[in-house]
Order: C-alpha cells, then structure tokens, then sequence
C-alpha cells in the first residue's frame, strides 16, 4: 500500500493487475471468438477487421462469404470466412 499526494491508500497490486486486464481485455475477446466455429456478423467483424455493415450489404446482394441462417439468426463459419478472405487476396507485384 502507499499514500499518494492527496492521502489516499493505493495498492499497488490492484491497480497493476486492473491495469494488465484493461490492456488484455481486447486481446482475451479476440483469443475467446477465435475458439468458436460459427459467430454472428458482429463478431466476425471484429475478428476480421472488417465492418458488420458491409458483411450485411454483401448478405443482402447474395455475394461475400457463406452463412447459415436459422430462423432470424445469421452466422458465419471462421473457417469458411478465412477461406473465402484467402479468395480474394490481390497479388501485386514485389518491390523492386
């Protein structure tokens, strides 16, 4: 424990660990998706870095990656997403 300028008791501990588990919050999200086989479009989104909203235009217009739809609930497969990112990766040219 110390006692900062204004007296008040801080413990060092707890705030170095609340720190960590701020900073390795989005880091334990991603590592908890990536363990799933189907998500929905938002947490595809975060996973991918891409926009939920273009997933779902993309949906709409019958183009981008494969979903399952039960009843009102749409999900994507990781593996089918990976793949069809893995489609349609541009080639260019190396640096000279």
């Amino acid at each position: 424990m110390v006692i900062d300028n204004l007296g008040n008791t801080i413990n060092i501990k707890e705030s170095i660990d609340k720190a960590i588990n701020e900073q390795l919050q989005p880091v334990i999200e991603l590592e908890r998706l990536s363990r799933k086989e189907y998500l929905p479009a938002e947490d595809i989104a975060k996973l991918f870095s891409l926009e939920k909203n273009t997933l779902n235009t993309q949906r709409s217009r019958g183009v981008g990656p494969p979903y399952v739809k039960i009843g009102s609930k749409v999900l994507y497969s990781i593996e089918e997403v990976r793949a069809y990112l893995k489609r349609h990766t541009v080639k260019t040219l190396p640096n000279l």
